[in-house]
């Protein structure tokens, strides 16, 4: 009877260094995947496309409106916080945050910018009359540029200016004062700013941005 030894079929066996080498390829793969993806990225623009989407509602509904009542609103009808009229301009920010705060019956409920309130919609409409003739909207999309939408009365342009990139200064008004609050994330907390807050580029609280 032959003495027969019995060997391991090398085809199933990995060493370490081949285990090593196949957890490297699939970190690479994986840190290639994540790079060409960019969720940032991706997240960035999911944001700026519902903002362009939500505001394009809103101005057919803005139209509706004035179709109805020959006027477009006015910040009590649309906005949830105080007005800010500089020039016969006024300016203030549109947001459903309640379930009053409502657009019946155009809208159940008004839109929020994705990002509030880091960031907000921008209403400005002609207050040097009674009867608003003219409106846009305005956004800001993720790489700081304006986007706005109009009546038909007036071109799509800049609502107000955009406030200065962290970590310069922003200012917001905290009883009858106008005071530094800092960057952004600190402006939205309640000891520096009334709540809501509007936020200033300048020392005065006079120019408004967003």
């Amino acid at each position: 009877m032959s003495n027969l030894s019995y060997k391991s079929n090398p085809s199933y066996s990995f060493t370490l260094m081949e285990l090593l080498i196949v957890i490297s390829l699939i970190a690479l793969l994986a840190v290639a995947a994540i790079v060409l993806i960019n969720p940032k990225k991706q997240l960035e623009k999911a944001w700026d496309g519902q903002r362009k989407i939500q505001l394009a509602k809103l101005q057919r509904i803005f139209e509706d409106y004035y179709n109805d009542n020959e006027t477009y609103p006015k910040n009590e009808n649309v906005c949830y916080d105080q007005v800010d009229q500089v020039d016969g301009n006024c300016f203030c920010h549109i947001c459903g945050l309640s379930g009053e705060n409502n657009f019946s019956p155009y809208l159940p409920r008004l839109f929020c910018d994705p990002q509030h309130p880091k960031k907000r919609y921008i209403y400005q409409y002609d207050c040097a009359i009674n009867s608003p003739s003219w409106y846009r909207i305005c956004a800001s999309l993720s790489d700081e540029s304006n986007y706005s939408v109009a009546g038909p009365n007036i071109k799509a342009g800049k609502c107000a200016v955009s406030c200065p990139a962290d970590p310069a200064p922003k200012y917001c008004v905290k009883g009858a004062i106008c005071n530094n609050c800092g960057n952004f994330s600190n402006c939205y907390l309640p000891e520096p700013c009334n709540q809501p807050p509007s936020l200033y580029q300048d020392y005065n609280c006079t120019i408004s941005c967003y």
